[in-house]
């Protein structure tokens, strides 16, 4: 990226983390190039609007279909009303670490309309981007489009997107896939105690009240919805 987007308002400039988030090193620079990386388009907003955004994200919002960018707090937009008030208020609250929240948003050239989430980003205690300390709340903002995306590893995807440590992104796959508790421990070879320890890390690191939710989330990032 160039540090700038083209919108239906003009060019959006895009603040270099560098000069927004303090002590950025190489596990940051890791991070960030593994969302480069992810084929699920996401954004990251931060305190002076967008700070960030994947190749993929980047590549959808250049068709300024429904979803644009934009200068401004909450660094996207779109041209239905209801649905911009929706957007920015998930984006207003991630970015002051509430809940967040969903979003639909109508395309002209698609049927189906794109989904967005905004996560608070603090709140997911992503350590591996050093943002912890920076000045401001930011917003993890991923966009699920319905139309069919190239493969990722779902498991690779819930560690970058989440936070997930390893065994807790294999403990997730493992409760999609409908395994319960004690089948985990049998396969992976470890304690129930401690598959019951990670399954509670995977619900609060999804900010998920329960499985149920929890498998909404998974498939809705897996793309199998």
């Amino acid at each position: 990226m160039d540090g700038s987007m083209s919108s239906g308002q003009g060019t959006v400039r895009i603040e270099p983390l560098a000069a927004s988030i303090p002590g950025n090193g190489l596990l940051a620079a890791l991070g960030f190039t593994a969302l480069s990386a992810m084929p699920l388009p996401l954004v990251l907003v931060g305190p002076r609007g967008i700070a960030f955004v994947n190749d993929a994200g980047e590549e959808l919002l250049s068709r300024k279909d429904g979803l644009t960018a934009c200068s401004g707090r909450y660094g996207l937009a779109t041209t239905q009303p209801h649905e911009a008030q929706q957007l920015r208020t998930v984006i207003g609250s991630a970015l002051i670490g509430g809940p967040g929240g969903l979003a639909p948003v109508t395309r002209q050239h698609a049927t189906l309309p794109l989904l967005i989430e905004a996560l608070p980003l603090a709140e997911q205690k992503l350590d591996l981007f050093d943002i912890g300390n920076a000045s401001g709340g930011f917003a993890l903002v991923l966009i699920r489009d319905p139309q069919p995306v190239r493969s990722a590893t779902t498991r690779d995807a819930l560690m970058v997107v989440y936070g997930l440590t390893e065994a807790e992104a294999c403990v997730a796959v493992a409760i999609a896939s409908g395994r319960n508790a004690k089948q985990i421990a049998s396969k992976r070879d470890v304690s129930l105690a401690t598959v019951r320890s990670q399954i509670r890390q995977v619900l609060a690191k999804t900010s998920s009240q329960d499985q149920r939710e929890f498998l909404h989330r998974f498939t809705w990032l897996s793309g199998a919805a």
